[in-house]
């Protein structure tokens, strides 16, 4: 069962904090947004805040905006990716649908279904990420997740299975599959990425969803044992992480930051959802283990310079929320407090922007979910509700809630 994890003074300073950024978010009129994803954003956070806090004023708002992103996708043309993509948006549209239409999808959905469906047969993938959350098939994947169970799903899904295990590398200590980082500009690694949004955590996420849902048990369960286990033999020996940012032949990177995207937080919730999916306490032994060295990391070591949910302090919140949620490690939820106490102050100095000097406009910077005030709200909502979120499935975060999780904690 889920409930807040922050108490009083700091959960009343936080719904202050979230409400006030929500408000100003929701003041822009709709026809000031310049993008689809940005207004389909600002439609899901006033979506989210009145489902969270029982607040109706925001419903007239999350249409308006969602009318606006409507509008503008029509018209534009869209990348093929799930972040600030067609793909991002068809999954913020379903996700808050009222209910599913018993009926079947309509032209639209089918429509769309067939564009996402699409992109697992391209070959080769064009870029860097064919494979990953942000742009590539886990993407496609989580967008096929929210969709009313049918035949037709069902097959999308298989399909993107079977595509990841045709381009997995099968190596001695696991299953992978080879990828990108990209440090700059200029400067892109061709290695095995470790990071939940760009790399093989992502694909454990996914396919520990798939599993549950029952798409292709076997192909399923075989994929994801084997990216578990390289996950786990690529935990280093020392260091203020267990896992690098990323791994080539000539061995891994340094210790990666704690964020959401990358390091071990975000590897901990794809190991927790895999132990979830396949019944092994093992996996969650080891996934509670990685979030414990994470939540005891001094806040010097992470690397965080801002409040976004992307690589800054509310990400942490709200990752250390559903950590905690899953399993009723109270370490985890005092965590998710202190860096809620972070992300406040942060705030406060203005240093909520998770990609300064980026060039966008600032009503998209602003709108944001990953980078932006929007995905701040999102966090410290979530870390003072008394019922789970929904918006953070975007994120591959959305743990349930472990039932033994209050007995854990008083034992």
């Amino acid at each position: 069962m889920w409930q807040a994890v922050l108490s009083s003074p700091l959960r009343a300073a936080a719904e202050s904090a979230a409400r006030t950024l929500v408000d100003d978010l929701l003041r822009t009129p709709p026809d000031d947004i310049p993008d689809p994803w940005s207004a389909a954003q600002c439609a899901l956070v006033a979506w989210e805040h009145g489902r969270l806090t029982g607040d109706p004023r925001h419903h007239t708002a999350a249409e308006a905006f969602a009318d606006r992103a409507a509008a503008l996708g029509a018209s534009a043309t869209m990348e093929a990716r799930f972040i600030k993509g067609f793909v991002g948006v068809g999954w913020l549209f379903e996700l808050m649908q009222d209910s599913a239409d018993p009926t079947g999808p309509d032209d639209d959905d089918a429509g769309l279904d067939a564009a996402v469906a699409a992109l697992a047969q391209r070959d080769p993938w064009p870029g860097v990420g064919y494979f990953d959350l942000v742009s590539g098939l886990v993407g496609a994947g989580v967008y096929f997740l929210s969709r009313p169970s049918s035949p037709q799903v069902s097959a999308y899904l298989e399909a993107i299975v079977y595509r990841l295990e045709e381009s997995a590398e099968y190596l001695e200590d696991g299953i992978a599959w080879w990828g990108a980082t990209v440090l700059g500009p200029d400067h892109v690694v061709s290695c095995f990425n470790l990071g939940l949004a760009h790399g093989v955590p992502g694909v454990v996420g996914f396919l520990a969803r798939a599993l549950s849902r029952g798409v292709s048990p076997r192909r399923t369960h075989a994929l994801l044992e084997g990216a578990v286990r390289w996950i786990l033999a690529q935990r280093l020996a020392a260091g203020p992480s267990c896992f690098p940012t990323y791994c080539t032949p000539a061995g891994p990177d340094g210790p990666a930051r704690a964020a959401w995207c990358y390091g071990d937080p975000g590897v901990a919730l794809a190991l927790m959802a895999a132990a979830s999916a396949a019944d092994r306490r093992d996996w969650e032994a080891a996934a509670v283990d990685v979030a414990l060295v994470a939540a005891r990391r001094p806040t010097e070591t992470t690397h965080v310079l801002d409040a976004s949910v992307c690589h800054g302090a509310a990400g942490l919140v709200h990752v250390f929320n559903r950590l905690y949620q899953a399993s009723g490690e109270a370490q985890l939820r005092d965590a998710a407090a202190r860096w809620a106490e972070t992300t406040l102050g942060l705030l406060a100095a203005g240093r909520w922007d998770g990609v300064p000097g980026s060039g966008a406009p600032l009503v998209a910077k602003r709108a944001s979910v990953l980078e932006g005030q929007a995905g701040i709200a999102l966090a410290l909502l979530s870390a003072s509700a008394e019922r789970a979120p929904l918006w953070d499935a975007m994120l591959l975060s959305d743990l349930a809630p472990g039932p033994s999780a209050r007995a854990r904690v008083v034992a």
